[in-house]
């Protein structure tokens, strides 16, 4: 069994220092809300500096990152190392947020996104772990 550790990358709206969230009636599922969509055309350029590919779909599949509507989501311990790279790399050169949707809280300072990827870094299973989506 897996479980889906949510991360998400884009810019949102807060409410004081937690990202706000929200669902409705046609999706019950909570999502962050988005204050502004990500340039897609920057994240496909940075996905092929980091990958060395210039290919559909958009993320290697070993990454374990997709495209929401205006914002990338990703399970926090399935990331492989090219996916923390390109993480840390997006979250520097776009000025966004990374949320960790169990906390709902904004890793807002340069130091803390370091700690919290070498965090991840740290704690990927050796095995494969498999996702779900």
């Amino acid at each position: 069994m897996s479980f889906l550790h949510l991360i998400y990358i884009g810019h949102f709206y807060h409410e004081r220092d937690l990202v706000q969230f929200s669902s409705t009636l046609t999706d019950p599922i909570m999502k962050p809300v988005v204050r502004r969509p990500l340039d897609m055309g920057e994240v496909k350029r940075l996905v092929q500096e980091v990958s060395g590919l210039e290919e559909d779909p958009l993320f290697p599949a070993d990454w374990n990152i997709w495209v929401e509507d205006g914002y990338l989501a990703g399970n926090r311990y399935a990331l492989n190392q090219e996916a923390i790279d390109f993480i840390a790399r997006m979250i520097r050169l776009a000025g966004c947020d990374i949320v960790d949707f169990n906390a709902r809280s904004n890793w807002n300072s340069p130091r803390k996104v370091d700690r919290e990827l070498r965090f991840i870094r740290s704690s990927r299973p050796t095995s494969r772990v498999s996702t779900l989506r």
